[in-house]
């Protein structure tokens, strides 16, 4: 037995397909539609099927008809929609536009909006139903002085035979509103040195305000010139123009290189007999004082934006630029856009780069030296996909290293931290509509959120729960563990201004001094137990615990007890081979210095969008409770045990700077934003009590996440 059958495939029909400016887009699954308040058409073949994708957009200012565009896509461009064809819509039918000696085979809409542009009255006529019949008209339409006669004056105007028609009118056929017929003029209008651009040439105009013949400075005086109406294309009547320019001559050509221009804009000197400093320049355009040739194009952005070079041939950004992007607080600030501009026939055009910085402008300089630049798609999604230093600080990549923690939270071993410890960031932070709530951005800047542990040993009789009572270098001093986050940790070793983190193998500071900066030491003396400090250790902020630096017996979670005097530790004190005492070391931490952790947190997180602490291009700085670091303490017993669970929390930084805030109780677990609860760094853990819990986004039940938390998982992050 044969048995024939078949199968209808439903498909779905997007209205608009979900991050893209694409309408009416046929899909296998919905959720790549758009949603709320696009329609998603279920169940259909393909869109075809669907009247509201097929119709025809009148647009509303130029007439244009476009078929087989969505109705929504139609409406949201300003036009007017119908389900009707081209054919049956009265505005989208041609007729034959009489605009003084021209006559144009366009839309009504069309005729009209010249009509107002030009301010002449002109004539449609319906009954011409082709283009070759209308261009007829223009060859048998004259065009000269119109003038009209009262008792008092005689008004003139450029005007076609066919409109110059009433009583008292007269029309002079291929004479200007300024000729004299013997020793008398045939109106009250009178030459003048005022001048004009049109069709890209410069006219003169009379005191009628008429356009009069082509500018020439020679034949000012000429009465000739000002008589009879000169053909600008015929070159016995009117004087010609080379590709260098004229100052002289009016008669611009675009084939020969030259346009209607201001002479400020051009080479040329201030023009004779021409009030309009109107001249004949190249095509190229002067912008804020430079040249640039016809057919280069540049960047340019509003203030907090940077001007991004990269070379062309190897597609390398530079860098110095990659270096001068780093700074979050100075470029790509909340507001900043980027534009790309473009010379074109001695016009400077503006195009806009995406919104929220979703692109940027990129330029560079061509084999022969002028400037392209390009609107470019910034991918900084991506960049959290990069695990590397290498990858991550491609040069053709947007985006950039930040040593310390990574997006997974997990802390590599000490051989392989220069390339994988840290975190591949954007290099040009995006933007987000926030002031609307957007769940997106929210899910984005928390990703800049960090949890540390601090252990510090204290006196029986000292306040351990507030850091405002510890003085001089006595906390630091008495650190066990994660000491960086402490306030001022090993200040005395910060890093200068432009120096970069060092990793050992990259420093050898044989003595103290020479080349080596006071981080170069801070780096060996974590590496080195025999190397020295400049001082002893107490006198610095440093942790003169020796758990700090030694554990047991090479597991990292159990450290020596006791205290070190000298410049320098040794973590088999009194016995122990070279060997052994290697062998006990900790790692070097992932930060050295409190500030260090504070720069590395900060920019990190500031560096995601439009988060955290910063300002934006009106000058106005952001909420300073969008940075905050908080303190809990917790009392515990010298084997590391939780003795109270009743916590005091205290506010130790906040919009970019050291406080001292108050103290409030606050009850455990604690719970912060941990990113990365799916493969791939695709999901956030949020805290359970979050009122709109995963919004934008959707809970992943399978995943990971501590406790009091869930996973959210947000479409822009995958």
């Amino acid at each position: 037995m044969i048995i024939f059958g078949n199968a209808l495939v439903s498909a779905v029909c997007c209205e608009k397909l979900k991050n893209s400016d694409m309408w009416c887009q046929s899909v296998s699954n919905q959720n790549q539609c758009e949603g709320n308040p696009y329609f998603i058409w279920k169940n259909i073949q393909t869109c075809d099927s669907v009247p509201e994708c097929s119709g025809t957009c009148v647009n509303a200012n130029s007439g244009e008809c476009s078929e087989n565009t969505a109705k929504t896509q139609c409406g949201k461009s300003g036009g007017v929609w119908s389900e009707k064809s081209p054919g049956e819509i009265d505005e989208c039918q041609e007729v034959c536009c009489l605009l003084g000696q021209d006559a144009y085979f366009i839309n009504p809409t069309e005729c009209k909006a010249m009509f107002t542009q030009n301010n002449i009255q002109g004539i449609i006529r319906e009954d011409i139903t082709s283009r070759e019949n209308c261009e007829e008209m223009r060859s048998n339409l004259k065009v000269g002085a119109c003038v009209v006669s009262t008792l008092t004056e005689k008004i003139c105007n450029i005007s076609t035979s066919l409109d110059c028609t009433g009583k008292d009118v007269k029309f002079y056929d291929g004479f200007l509103c300024t000729a004299s017929i013997g020793t008398t003029r045939i109106s009250d209008c009178a030459k003048s040195e005022n001048t004009i651009c049109k069709d890209n040439k410069v006219y003169y105009k009379d005191t009628c305000g008429n356009i009069a013949n082509v500018y020439d400075s020679i034949k000012y005086s000429s009465s000739d010139y000002w008589t009879y109406i000169k053909d600008p294309y015929n070159s016995n009547d009117v004087c010609t123009v080379s590709s260098l320019g004229s100052k002289s001559c009016g008669n611009c050509d675009p084939t020969e290189n030259t346009v209607c221009k201001d002479y400020k804009d051009t080479t040329l000197s201030k023009p004779s007999n021409n009030l309009g400093g109107l001249v004949c320049g190249d095509l190229s355009c002067k912008y804020e004082g430079k040249i640039y040739e016809h057919g280069e194009s540049w960047c340019e952005g509003t203030n907090g934006t940077f001007e991004i070079e990269r070379d062309l041939t190897t597609s390398n950004i530079f860098k110095s630029n990659i270096t001068a992007l780093k700074n979050v607080n100075k470029y790509n600030i909340p507001g900043s856009k980027y534009y790309k501009l473009v010379c074109s026939s001695g016009e400077v055009l503006v195009e806009e780069c995406g919104d929220y910085r979703n692109s940027v402008c990129i330029q560079g300089k061509n084999e022969v030296g002028n400037m392209e630049a390009s609107c470019t798609f910034n991918n900084w999604r991506t960049c959290f996909q990069i695990d590397t230093k290498t990858e991550c600080e491609d040069p053709t990549a947007l985006c950039k290293w930040i040593p310390g923690y990574r997006w997974d939270s997990q802390i590599v071993s000490e051989e392989k931290r220069k390339e994988r410890q840290g975190s591949c960031s954007p290099l040009v932070a995006p933007g987000f509509d926030f002031w609307k709530g957007n769940s997106q951005g929210n899910g984005i800047c928390s990703m800049g959120s960090a949890q540390e542990y601090a252990m510090f040993e204290t006196g029986i009789w000292s306040n351990r729960d507030n850091m405002d009572e510890w003085h001089d270098n006595t906390l630091a001093n008495d650190c066990i563990n994660g000491c960086y986050a402490l306030p001022g940790y090993a200040e005395e070793f910060n890093q200068k201004a432009g120096e970069e983190k060092q990793y050992p193998e990259e420093i050898n500071c044989v003595g103290v001094g020479g080349q080596c900066s006071m981080y170069d030491i801070l780096t060996e003396f974590y590496d080195e137990s025999e190397f020295n400090l400049p001082a002893s250790i107490g006198s610095y902020h440093l942790s003169d615990r020796r758990g700090q630096y030694c554990n047991k017996d090479g597991d990292q979670t159990h450290w020596l007890t006791g205290a070190i005097t000298g410049e320098s530790y040794d973590c088999t004190p009194g016995a122990g081979s070279e060997a052994k005492d290697e062998r006990k070391e900790r790692d070097y931490p992932i930060y050295l210095t409190n500030q260090e952790w504070l720069n590395g947190i900060t920019e990190r997180a500031r560096s995601l969008g439009d988060c955290g602490y910063k300002v934006s291009i009106n000058g106005k700085y952001s909420d300073p409770e969008t940075e905050i670091i908080t303190a809990i303490f917790q009392k515990m017993s010298q084997k590391g045990a939780v003795k109270e669970n009743i916590t005091v929390e205290q506010i130790i930084y906040k919009g970019g700077k050291a406080i001292q805030g108050e103290l409030y109780e606050t009850t455990l677990p604690y719970t912060t934003t941990i990113y990365s609860c799916v493969s791939d760094y695709k999901g956030i853990c949020t805290s359970a009590d979050t009122p709109s819990l995963c919004e934008g986004g959707e809970q992943n039940a399978d995943a990971t996440c501590p406790e009091k938390t869930v996973c959210c998982v947000y479409p822009e992050l995958i």
